[in-house]
């Protein structure tokens, strides 16, 4: 096993995740006659990416003294010296210690040649050929060992981490690919008993269709990918097996074709239907061989990928779905409301939003623990699922809060039976731990007037939820005038917005960031909060979105940075060994894009002398991919400052892999919607862990949001977080409560690392 903590330099490994998926869709590419080339210029590229002093492939070849291993490609550093010419046959039995790995489709990792027992066969080669350390991955197809690709180090030794090995192991799959499609080719060009010997063989599915639309021939892996009887298969017509909405992309294509003859030509991905009935996903190559004696037909060359799609299924999936309930989530909700609001426009009918509030449902949680209010939660969620009509969508806003979109309504009175209807059956008994409990909700009814936005809608309805708490729960408000008045109450709240700061009632709390193994703050994260002299204390959930829509928060946030960055010297100035802890400061969409911020923060790091990297600004992933393109440039020039970037409630949103990687992030914080589920759901747990590899790889820190038990705190040191925030450890509190506290003052604190 390669040590996790040690790799190559991070710029080749980002070099290698940037090319890698060109490599890869360079080997569909090379036809036979280019293909060895090809291959040279992949080894070349990986030694080179690698970091190593000679990268290598050898294929195993039959001859007359036995099976052998021979070098058939070779790249070296400058002055190492190539060992292709005097490896042309080597006895597999020199390789033998490693066949038991290459056969369990394992990478061979050697990290020191030196502490190799002497008897081993391989040592002396390997010595011969000043190899300090190597790894050698396999290229293995339907059980058959093909040779491997090798990377040594000659100058000193190499240590290897585990993401970069599963990365050479991609690789070697394409490039085992590459071989077979070459074997392939080669049967083709040679004659029809050859051809099918190869397809015997191969793990991929090769299929040969004549002209009248009939299969040829069909490789014997079709009994193993597809379950097929390959006599009754053969009998049978293509479409026949090929799922219907992709049978006519892919034979246009083929028809279109304007390549030669032999020209292989890449397929869109299809699904072949299984003989147990369900479908498999292929990415397939067609080759018109139709002018070749010993084939005939159009060749058909398909590699299963259906792994692959479930994977992106499923994580497009996560992205906008609720993890415990599986049901939509916020972002999901807003989109297919809007989309709902624009066919509407265009007819006589409307949509109404239901936004039900489950009653006294805390007390369940403190009554029988957290575990039987996510069951609770799940079993509301599957029947809610079931009573909506086929066209309404379902989803969970958040807590105990669900959102129904009821489409194709007549008016406001057949919205409210719809809606009295699915409460009355919700109040059936639920099954939790054994026992029934009756669970009530409130209710807020909206009906969509023409023009309407998903984001008022949601408002209103969320606006008449509350009117229904109020007048009691376990009840339906539709926004009539009372509700109205509270959106008025909103509109006071937004007219009094307007010069918060300078009437002293903006106050700002910090909540500790806490290193978790110790319990030692590490640094703050600054929360305005509003103290307002008639309403008292006004939650952030209902002024920062009034601020942030009418225009306010950039005067609320840059003071709120400025006073955050003044506590932080004054706590330095107090407290020894403060000095090392950070501030992080929120920042909305609005706050990102105006054109004075870069300079503001400049000239505040400039007036107060603070280190730069001791400022971290924090952003929603939803808020970047508002305005992509301009909150990367902003970012950008932040990051020249040397502030600290972090991406708040990371992997609730839609940004890809592609677009994180070109962020100048130095901090991802994990959302609590994941860190919620940790203790007593395997797949919370292993969406944290993917995304402090992920992390890791990419050089960031990680801060784990909302931790809230002393089980989620345990379940995430156990897999690797240092770093975390939450009620659990830490209440946001004023400066002086913080002062108070046993973390202040400090004698010594851990490090940003």
């Amino acid at each position: 096993m390669a040590e996790e903590g040690a790799s190559a330099p991070q710029g080749h490994l980002a070099e290698l995740l940037e090319e890698l998926p060109a490599m890869l869709q360079s080997f569909a590419s090379f036809d036979n006659e280019h293909l060895d080339a090809g291959l040279e210029q992949v080894v070349a590229r990986l030694g080179q990416l690698a970091g190593v002093d000679r990268a290598y492939a050898f294929e195993v070849a039959d001859t007359a003294q036995g099976r052998v291993l021979v070098n058939t490609h070779e790249w070296c550093a400058d002055g190492i010296e190539p060992q292709r010419e005097r490896l042309q046959a080597v006895p597999l039995t020199t390789v033998g210690p490693w066949l038991p790995s290459f056969e369990a489709h394992d990478t061979v990792y050697i990290p020191r040649v030196a502490d190799l027992p002497p008897s081993r066969p391989d040592r002396a080669e390997l010595e011969a050929q000043d190899v300090q350390s190597l790894v050698a991955t396999p290229l293995m197809a339907h059980g058959e060992f093909l040779g491997f690709i090798g990377f040594d180090a000659v100058r000193s030794e190499r240590t290897w981490t585990r993401g970069e090995l599963v990365l050479l192991e991609v690789v070697s799959d394409a490039v085992c690919g590459a071989l077979l499609r070459r074997r392939a080719h080669e049967d083709l060009a040679a004659s029809e008993r050859r051809f099918r010997l190869l397809a015997r063989y191969s793990s991929d599915l090769v299929v040969t269709i004549g002209a009248d639309g009939r299969f040829l021939d069909i490789s014997p892996s079709a009994a193993s990918l597809l379950g097929w009887s390959l006599e009754e298969a053969r009998t049978s017509l293509p479409v026949d097996h090929v799922h219907p909405h992709d049978w006519q992309g892919a034979a246009r294509l083929i028809g279109e074709a304007t390549v030669p003859a032999g020209t292989p030509i890449e397929l869109p991905d299809f699904r072949l239907r299984h003989q147990d009935g369900s479908w498999r996903w292929l990415q397939a190559t067609a080759i018109d061989l139709t002018h070749e004696p010993a084939v005939g037909g159009l060749v058909i060359i398909g590699h299963d990928i259906t792994e692959r799609k479930k994977a992106e299924a499923a994580l497009s999936f996560q992205a906008v779905h609720d993890p415990l309930t599986g049901l939509a989530n916020r972002t999901l909700l807003l989109d297919r409301l809007q989309h709902a609001l624009e066919r509407t426009d265009r007819s006589d009918r409307a949509v109404a939003l239901l936004f039900l509030d489950l009653d006294r449902f805390k007390v369940v949680n403190d009554a029988l623990g957290h575990t039987a209010g996510d069951d609770l939660l799940r079993a509301y969620a599957a029947r809610l699922r079931e009573l909506v009509r086929g066209g309404d969508t379902v989803g969970r806003f958040g807590g105990d809060e669900f959102v129904v979109v009821l489409e194709d309504v007549v008016n406001e009175q057949q919205a409210h039976q719809v809606a009295q209807r699915l409460l009355a059956d919700l109040e059936a008994p639920f099954k939790v731990q054994g026992r029934d409990h009756r669970v009530t909700a409130s209710a807020g009814l909206v009906v969509a007037a023409p023009g309407a936005r998903a984001e008022v809608l949601m408002r209103d309805a969320d606006a008449a939820m509350y009117q229904a708490k109020a007048r009691g729960r376990q009840r339906i408000v539709t926004l009539d005038e009372d509700v109205r008045r509270s959106l008025i109450e909103q509109a006071d709240l937004t007219r009094e917005l307007e010069g918060l700061a300078e009437r002293d009632e903006l106050a700002v709390e910090y909540q500790p960031v806490v290193e978790l193994a110790t319990g030692r703050c590490v640094g703050y994260e600054a929360l305005a909060r509003w103290h307002h002299p008639d309403r008292g204390r006004i939650a952030p959930s209902r002024f920062i979105p009034l601020a942030e829509e009418h225009g306010f928060i950039v005067a609320i946030g840059r003071e709120v940075l400025h006073r955050a960055v003044a506590q932080l010297l004054d706590w330095d100035e107090r407290f020894p060994g403060h000095g090392e802890r950070w501030m992080a400061v929120n920042l909305s969409v609005n706050q990102l894009l105006d054109p004075e911020l870069v300079s503001d923060v400049a000239a505040l790091l400039e007036d107060t002398g603070l280190e730069p990297s001791r400022l971290e600004l924090e952003l929603t992933e939803s808020t970047l991919m508002q305005e992509p393109e301009a909150s990367l440039r902003a970012l950008k020039l932040l990051r020249d400052l040397g502030v600290g970037i972090a991406i708040d409630d990371f992997g609730t949103g839609y940004s890809s892999l592609a677009y994180l990687r070109a962020l100048p992030v130095t901090t991802l914080k994990v959302d609590r919607s994941f860190v919620s589920d940790l203790a007593h759901d395997a797949r919370g747990s292993r969406v944290v862990a993917v995304v402090l590899h992920l992390a890791a790889e990419f050089g960031l820190r990680t801060v784990a949001e909302g931790i809230e038990t002393s089980a989620q705190q345990l379940e995430l040191e156990r897999i690797g977080c240092r770093l975390g925030q939450g009620y659990r450890l830490a209440l946001p509190a004023p400066a002086h409560v913080l002062e108070a506290q046993t973390f202040m003052p400090i004698a010594r604190s851990s490090s940003r690392t």
